[in-house]
């Protein structure tokens, strides 16, 4: 009964979900040569990211089905080694994370402007909004380092560079041994700045809303 009361806060899985992720990169990184977890853990995460929104059944499902195709393609590409079907399915798997991390975020701030959400789960959406950013921009990392390693200057192989540079950035800060190198690349990074930048505004002001919405029903 508590497991399915829990199973009903959306975001509150999904949070602990994106929390979980931060504690787990690291140990992900020294797996995945050996075990492909990525595909797993961006499937569960996409999964609980559709069910926030407020989708038709039919349109969930459909959904779905191509998060499932993602999956599966991302399994074959951590086992493939023909080059041709490995750029093929690189770039289809790349298409589909952004895509759908792209769609979950809009869903979210969707929710924020809804308002017959309550303050608690519109705090929870937001928080996970602004993981989501992190997480999209850090795959669009990835993408651009995989079309051209000179785009982006790392200092080490695997998917935690792009991760903590992602977050470094959006937080504005510098802890990180990724560096944009190319226009195109510094064109990103400015662009994750500005859109976590948006984000919070528009988070705050909903917040902002909420709070004066109270204080006039209080009075």
């Amino acid at each position: 009964m508590i497991l399915l009361k829990i199973a009903q806060e959306k975001f509150s899985v999904l949070l602990f979900m994106l929390i979980s992720l931060f504690f787990l990169m690291p140990a992900l990184q020294d797996v995945h040569p050996v075990i492909p977890i990525s595909p797993f853990i961006f499937f569960i995460i996409l999964v609980l990211s559709l069910r926030t929104g407020s989708l038709k059944m039919r349109i969930f499902w459909q959904l779905i089905v191509l998060v499932v195709i993602g999956f599966f393609l991302d399994l074959i590409l951590a086992f493939t080694t023909a080059s041709l079907l490995e750029k093929v399915l690189t770039v289809c798997v790349y298409g589909i994370y952004i895509m759908f991390l792209a769609l979950s975020i809009g869903m979210i701030i969707k929710k924020l402007m809804d308002e017959e959400e309550n303050a608690a789960r519109i705090i929870k959406a937001g928080i996970c909004g602004y993981f989501l950013i992190g997480l999209l921009w850090a795959v669009i990392y990835s993408f651009v380092y995989w079309i051209d390693h000179v785009n982006l200057s790392v200092y080490e192989v695997g998917q935690i560079p792009f991760f903590y540079f992602s977050y470094s950035v959006l937080t504005s800060l510098k802890f990180s041994g990724v560096f944009p190198v190319t226009t195109w690349a510094i064109s990103l990074a400015y662009l994750e700045v500005i859109s976590g930048q948006i984000f919070l505004v528009i988070f705050v002001a909903r917040m902002a809303a909420i709070f004066i919405k109270r204080q006039k029903i209080s009075r």
